[in-house]
């Protein structure tokens, strides 16, 4: 291996974890430029009201003062990921070190954080684990010019040749290949169909639980207010919170829609998935359409929809790999 075949792996992380920090850093900034903003007073207070800050003496002026310095703290550490990666990405071991424990960090925060957190958490857990799988610790060996241990060579050597095997399946039925009837050989799942795959599979199971439970909230409330105050109190519905809806029929009844459509997608994009995991070729571009119309609707959504995007934007550059290509039959 040389220093200048980087392991694509390596450069998916990279580029995950450096285009999450510019745009994690145009929020801040864009975020911190707004500072003092009537919208922003009321979100804070209204937390203060609601005692999720923890301390019920803490004043408005005092909240917000904490809140900016935290802001200003993300601030460092997206351009500090954002460098980092870049640096990884050249090949940099010491950057690879520091990048590895705040994306070990950046995972607990967002796992901590609840339901909406999982699929990010995900993302990065995966991204320091790609950073120091055999072949990247190899590459980023030979590229500081030390040389791998026989033992991390032999690792790779191994896993490059169980990639390459194509197993033959047995025939159809005992006695078929002798009539002719054999069944045709099928090349294994590739590893980037896989983790496309399984990438798909995770963020449709996210999209269509909070569909759910966002859809749920809002009919319960309709049919009953009183029942809803019992078992979600003050809590508003998600896409209410998020997006500043109103509580009018009109807006459950567009809510409803939207959720319809995306329950369909999601459904969709998990029965893909498993149809990918169960090598079936034939569904790599089904696959590819549907994380298309993923990224452009989660584009227009963005930050919120982020993890939705970048989960996408990883299947459509795992899908269209060389291997990826090959095994569906396209070239």
């Amino acid at each position: 291996m040389s220093a200048e075949r980087r392991p694509p792996a390596v450069t998916l992380a990279c580029v995950f974890i450096g285009v999450s920090g510019l745009l994690l850093l145009v929020n801040l900034i864009s975020a911190l430029t707004s500072w003092g903003s009537l919208e922003l007073q009321e979100a804070v207070q209204s937390e203060l009201d609601s005692g999720l800050l923890g301390d019920q003496d803490l004043s408005l002026a005092t909240a917000l003062e904490v809140l900016r310095y935290a802001l200003l703290v993300l601030v460092v550490v997206a351009i500090a990921a954002t460098v980092l990666a870049f640096a990884t990405a050249r090949g940099d071991r010491a950057a690879r070190l520091v990048l590895t424990v705040l994306c070990g960090l950046g995972a607990v925060v967002f796992a901590l954080s609840g339901f909406v957190g999982l699929l990010p958490a995900i993302f990065l857990a995966g991204s320091a684990f790609v950073l120091w799988s055999p072949e990247s610790r190899v590459w980023f060996d030979v590229t500081n010019d030390r040389t791998p241990s026989p033992e991390l060579l032999a690792k790779v050597a191994t896993r490059a040749e169980e990639r390459r095997a194509s197993p033959e399946l047995p025939p159809v039925y005992p006695g078929a290949s002798a009539h002719g009837f054999d069944r045709p050989e099928r090349r294994a799942v590739p590893s980037s169909v896989t983790t496309a795959a399984v990438t798909m599979l995770v963020s449709s199971l996210l999209v269509g639980s909070a569909v759910a439970v966002n859809v749920l909230m809002y009919l319960v409330r309709l049919a009953d207010p009183s029942e809803y105050a019992v078992i979600f109190g003050d809590q508003p519905p998600p896409a209410e919170t998020l997006y500043s809806l109103g509580d009018s029929e009109r807006t459950v009844v567009l809510v409803v829609a939207v959720s319809t459509v995306l329950a369909v997608l999601s459904l969709l994009g998990f029965l893909v998935a498993i149809g990918l995991l169960l090598n079936r070729p034939r569904w790599r571009v089904p696959a590819l359409v549907l994380s298309y119309v993923g990224l452009l609707g989660a584009a227009t959504t963005v930050p919120l929809a982020l993890p939705v995007a970048i989960a996408a934007l990883v299947t459509i550059v795992l899908l269209r790999r060389r291997e990826s290509r090959e095994w569906s039959g396209h070239r």
